[in-house]
């Protein structure tokens, strides 16, 4: 397990999840892609609605409340997780797949004029979609800006059929990263700030193999003891 530090605004937001379950929940495995969609919709105008103010509104990456109501969704990654364990066992070689695990959520961009300004989570629990974390401004752009990378990198060829793009989290490095299925291996791109403190570089293309063996020295130096 790992440390959970929640702001006053996040805590009231998980809170508000809480409350919406309630009013929004339908069974996952019956929803196409747009059911799930105008879902997530519904669930960002809620929050929007019921939780944002004129005071605090700023803190979620909006100007202004009427800001916040013109907001849109963008199209959501869904979410996988690193465990520190794996990555101190990991062997070279080995299945990217074997290496991830399913957090069961999907993660919207919350857009004002093609600007990602903060990010919608919804979750599968208990065979349900239900909403989950609202806010957030410098993980949503961090990774908003590694997704625009992506037609520069396939123009330039350094990244050739790609196939599917999943938002992969490092919870113990504090590490967010694009995972890129293509024709050619699994690649992972740093969507994070300051990726220099895990010694990668920010706009560089890594390969599967080539980014675990680099994370590995640093997980291996992790006390499992001391992580939450």
């Amino acid at each position: 397990m790992r440390t959970i530090k929640y702001s006053v605004q996040g805590l009231c937001i998980c809170i508000a999840a809480m409350l919406l379950v309630s009013v929004v929940t339908v069974a996952a495995q019956e929803m196409s892609a747009g059911a799930q969609m105008e879902m997530a919709r519904a669930t960002l105008s809620r929050y929007v609605a019921d939780f944002l103010t004129e005071k605090n509104v700023s803190r979620y990456g909006f100007r202004s409340l009427q800001e916040a109501q013109s907001a849109r969704l963008g199209e959501p990654l869904s979410v996988m997780v690193v465990g520190l364990s794996s990555l101190k066992e990991y062997r070279e070689g080995s299945k990217t797949s074997s290496m991830l695990i399913d957090a069961r959520t999907l993660w919207y961009p919350v857009l004002v004029n093609e600007e990602t300004r903060t990010k919608l989570e919804m979750i599968v629990k208990d065979s349900i979609l239900v909403p989950g974390e609202f806010g957030g401004i410098r993980a949503p752009e961090r990774i908003a800006a590694a997704r625009k990378m992506l037609p520069r990198l396939i123009e330039r060829g350094a990244l050739q059929n790609l196939k599917k793009t999943w938002l992969v989290k490092i919870p113990v490095l504090g590490a967010d990263f694009l995972y890129l299925e293509t024709g050619q291996g699994d690649y992972f791109l740093p969507a994070m700030e300051n990726p220099e403190r895990l010694k990668l570089e920010g706009e560089k293309l890594y390969r599967a193999d080539e980014l675990f063996l680099l994370l590995q020295g640093i997980a291996k130096e992790i006390d499992p003891k001391k992580v939450m």
